[in-house]
């Protein structure tokens, strides 16, 4: 009996260890599972500040780039900057020391000048002509604004083939060769053109620096050869007729692909204007008339010719344009098929004079 009792008493005792260990790894088990939520928790966190700092990283990084290639930018143009303020310097050096000749020579010339002045008329050949060659040296001296200006009449590398065979043919007229070699004035001459109406005066070119020198002449006004009018006047005295050889440039475009009206009346008044100035003198356009039949492409070569209608004293006189005929230049890719095509003026026939051409316009002097 004893030993039931013992066996039961430690049968109890031994199920009492084992709950209490059971219950204790149960507790330690909860505390196991909370910790690890806890710290997954704390993990998504530090994932989402390592997402947020690598953002910022790659933030930082681009501007860091940004900032390297502005940073080289700014050497390039510090580098280009003393190279241009060396190149000034130097070029205003060059300038001071040509300033300082062109002062040393006008000084000579005045002296010269001043001299011409006040010796007496009645002075000897040899003196004369002591005189003359040092009067000539002192201008052979002088600065380029004596020299001749730019003659934009002259062939280019922007003209096309059309365009030099059209002033090779009239150019051709203005100085024939004879039998002995001997070279005689042609029917035709060339008329210069320049950028401006001072420089055809005797040191123009001095003037067009001193009076309004950023002026230009509408038809001269674009330093880019071929960009709008590239032309060339031809007059012929003894028939009294002006012709024009004239290459639309791109830059003169009006409807898609073709010619401004504006731009084509610009050249028939400054044909007619150019042959009504040469018979009367300066003169100013009084009205222009124009009907446009057909459309010019850009590019093409144009030839306008003036003929004079009549003339009443020094009041005003008319020039009639007989016609302008284009065609496209070959190396424009041109059908060899297409024809040319004839522009015309019309204009109200006066009272007492006959219309017989279809263009007039009237100049007063």
């Amino acid at each position: 009996m004893k030993l039931a009792v013992v066996f039961v008493g430690l049968s109890l005792a031994v199920m009492v260890v084992l709950i209490y260990q059971a219950m204790k790894q149960e507790y330690h088990l909860r505390n196991l599972k909370t910790r690890f939520v806890e710290n997954t928790a704390d993990f998504q966190r530090n994932e989402a500040s390592i997402g947020e700092l690598k953002t910022k990283f790659q933030i930082v990084n681009k501007a860091l780039m940004t900032i390297n290639i502005n940073i080289a930018e700014l050497n390039e143009r510090k580098k280009e900057f003393k190279t241009v303020a060396w190149n000034s310097s130097q070029l205003l050096q060059t300038c001071s020391k040509k300033k300082e000749a062109v002062e040393k020579k006008k000084a000579v010339t005045q002296e010269v000048i001043l001299k011409l002045k006040v010796s007496p008329p009645s002075l000897s050949s040899s003196s004369s002509v002591s005189a003359r060659t040092i009067f000539a040296r002192a201008m052979m001296g002088l600065p380029s604004f004596l020299s001749k200006p730019r003659d934009f009449s002259l062939p280019n590398s922007s003209w096309g083939s059309e365009m030099m065979r059209l002033y090779q043919q009239y150019n051709s007229q203005c100085e024939m060769e004879l039998e002995g070699g001997e070279k005689q004035e042609g029917p035709w001459k060339r008329l210069p053109s320049y950028n401006r109406f001072l420089k055809y005066a005797p040191g123009g070119v001095y003037l067009s620096q001193m009076i309004q020198s950023k002026a230009r002449l509408f038809t001269r006004n674009i330093r880019n050869p071929g960009a709008t009018f590239e032309y060339v006047l031809f007059f012929n005295s003894e028939e009294q007729k002006c012709a024009a050889i004239f290459q639309a440039g791109h830059l003169l475009e009006g409807p898609p692909g073709h010619v401004h009206g504006g731009a084509i009346a610009t050249m028939i008044d400054t044909v007619v204007g150019a042959h009504a100035t040469i018979v009367s003198g300066p003169v100013v356009t009084a009205n222009l008339n124009v009907n446009y039949r057909r459309p010019i492409p850009l590019g093409s070569t144009l030839v306008i010719e003036s003929s004079l209608d009549k003339k009443e004293g020094k009041k005003h006189c008319s020039c009639r344009s007989i016609s302008a005929t284009y065609s496209w230049d070959r190396d424009a890719n041109t059908p060899d098929d297409h024809p040319d095509y004839h522009l015309h003026k019309h204009c109200q026939k006066p009272e007492a004079t006959q219309c017989v051409g279809d263009i007039r316009d009237t100049f007063i002097s």
